[in-house]
């Protein structure tokens, strides 16, 4: 397992913006995809600055774990990463109990099916797709209505029942402060970003969103 290393983003406890209940949330450092209109440019460039060993993340998973109850792996992309994100996705089995898995990838199933099956078999719940800014927002757990919403366990059919559904009027964020520096979690309209920036500057703050030239 230590000799296993993947590119973090960051890593935080709990998230409840991502997925059912309070979640413990992973995001890797690197995407080859691009969306445009992604609001995790951050997110994207595969910096060699950001390699850990898959040893320490596990470490501090360990002790969220008996409060949390889920986990989600975002980025950036994944599956990028596979080997990593299979690594990571072992332990939960082993560990994780009656907890599920969510995963987001900006890469389409059929792909991700041929290209990374025996990884597939780990995950409870799989958002793919890549996403597109004019598609529409009617879903609180994802960006945009042409992604899809994979269902891959029982458990999962049971705890995600109805969530395909509109939902929207329940999409909230979660705001985070990490080494002085503020963030989000979770699934924002296009029209939020303005609001919190109107709000912002009310205040007197400045703020710069890694998505708007």
């Amino acid at each position: 397992m230590s000799a296993v290393s993947l590119k973090l983003n960051k890593m935080h406890f709990p998230v409840s913006t991502l997925g059912p209940g309070k979640r413990m949330g992973v995001w890797f450092n690197g995407c080859s995809i691009h969306c445009e209109g992604c609001i995790s440019r951050d997110t994207w460039e595969f910096s060699e600055s950001s390699q850990i060993e898959l040893s320490a993340v596990i470490e501090v998973l360990e002790g969220w774990l008996p409060q949390a109850d889920g986990l989600t792996i975002s980025g950036g992309e994944p599956f990028d990463q596979a080997e990593a994100l299979g690594e990571l996705l072992a332990w939960f089995e082993r560990r994780g109990g009656e907890r599920e898995v969510l995963v987001y990838s900006g890469y389409e199933f059929p792909v991700l099916r041929k290209r990374h099956g025996g990884v597939l078999e780990k995950i409870d719940a799989l958002v793919s797709g890549p996403y597109e800014v004019n598609s529409g927002q009617s879903k609180r757990w994802w960006g945009s209505d042409n992604q899809q919403l994979h269902l891959l366990s029982e458990r999962a059919r049971i705890l995600y029942a109805g969530v395909e559904e509109g939902d929207e009027a329940q999409r909230k964020l979660d705001v985070f402060e990490q080494d002085g520096q503020w963030w989000f979690a979770g699934v924002p309209r296009s029209e939020d970003w303005l609001r919190v920036h109107g709000m912002l500057e009310q205040k007197g703050v400045s703020a710069k969103f890694s998505h708007v030239e």
